[in-house]
């Protein structure tokens, strides 16, 4: 539509015809506007076969305030200081067929008008309901145009898309706009499909996410006291986990296995600790769903002493490595030269030294921080 209000109808006869006032040689898609990129550090899910529950995420839109006190059993109108804002919800108007949600508090509330500054209609109150006083802010549920209901929950990453969505410390996510997370805004029937609507950093401080802990060593810490006559031997068992650039099966139950506590122990394939929504999902077939278990032995030869352990004072220390694309010929890969080029977290640097004058002995010096379980080693060739 023009400044002047005529309506031209871009390449009007496609594919009928041929011609028309703009023709598309290609298109390059930069975004579906479906994915959400999170930034979480070492989060142990870099295979498909995860489900991560998402909370805590909150609207990009400033919030307003309550204008009148609103009881905890209240379902009458929300009065506030400005409702320009939620006269729509998903770039739709709200009303009986397109339901608008606000959070106050913790609490998510759904209305299907606006009059001015309330919110009415047919309000239906979320978990908890409490009494807000005056002044307590109103949120818009919802970011970049879409219902913070489809972010707030569990994902399925098999549903993600793009390539590679996968980091050390971050993962991807795919936005379900079906019905079964709102109003259905999957197809063109009934109101136009719906996307993310920008590319932005948003979703608070209080953002919270389930995720695995992927080990390939476990030192357990037992409290005890073990007298003459008295031994404590231990057991653990595993789930198998998928390491970044292998290929192992994960959620695969690696039985009990002999560990020696209050010490590392090392496996040879990874492991992990799953979180709870993965437990739930992938491990049906273990009882208590449970992605590790460690059982302790209390031995004696002398029936009147026996060893002691104290319960308060168990953990264990999960340790892993971060390698996450392997070089397999370091001789013939030349990215291995350079800091920039490299494809590894951790890098193998070497450097071709030409010595000015002829020696008959080498000197290495070097300055480095190294875990107690690690070591450094220095190659040359003359």
């Amino acid at each position: 539509v023009n400044s002047s209000g005529i309506t031209t109808e871009l390449n009007y006869g496609i594919p009928g015809g041929v011609g028309g006032d703009v023709q598309i040689s290609t298109i390059n898609e930069v975004s579906d506007g479906l994915h959400l990129t999170f930034n979480h550090q070492n989060h142990g899910m870099y295979f498909s076969n995860n489900s991560v529950k998402i909370s805590g995420v909150i609207g990009d839109i400033k919030p307003t305030t309550l204008t009148a006190e609103y009881s905890a059993t209240s379902t009458d109108a929300i009065a506030v200081s400005a409702a320009s804002s939620f006269t729509s919800f998903e770039n739709v108007g709200v009303g009986t067929t397109n339901a608008g949600y606000i959070k106050i508090g913790d609490e998510i509330i759904e209305y299907t008008n606006v009059t001015g500054n309330t919110l009415g209609g047919d309000i239906v109150r979320g978990d908890n309901p409490k009494t807000y006083p005056v002044g307590t802010p109103v949120y818009k549920y919802e970011l970049a145009g879409v219902n913070l209901q489809r972010i707030n929950r569990t994902h399925d990453m098999s549903d993600v898309t793009n390539l590679n969505p996968f980091t050390f410390d971050s993962y991807q996510v795919k936005i379900d706009m079906s019905g079964t997370t709102g109003t259905d805004r999957s197809t063109d029937v009934g109101f136009p499909k719906l996307y993310m609507g920008s590319t932005k950093s948003a979703g608070g401080y209080k953002v919270r996410a389930t995720q695995n802990m992927p080990f390939e060593i476990i030192t357990p810490s037992v409290q005890n006291v073990t007298v003459p006559s008295t031994s404590i031997t231990a057991e653990v068992r595993t789930i198998t986990s998928k390491s970044f650039s292998g290929n192992e099966i994960p959620f695969i139950d690696a039985g009990f296995e002999d560990i020696t506590i209050n010490q590392k122990n090392y496996f040879d394939t990874p492991r992990m600790v799953a979180s709870k929504v993965n437990e739930d999902l992938q491990l049906t077939n273990i009882e208590g769903s449970k992605s590790m278990n460690m059982r302790l032995f209390l031995n004696t030869t002398d029936p009147r002493v026996s060893p002691v352990i104290d319960s308060q004072r168990v953990s264990a220390i999960l340790t892993s490595n971060r390698v996450n694309d392997i070089i397999t010929d370091y001789a013939t890969d030349p990215r291995v030269n350079t800091l920039t080029e490299d494809p590894t977290a951790c890098q193998y640097i070497s450097n071709e030294i030409i010595l000015e004058n002829s020696a008959s002995s080498i000197k290495v010096i070097v300055a480095a921080h190294i875990d107690e379980s690690s070591d450094i080693r220095g190659f040359f060739a003359v």
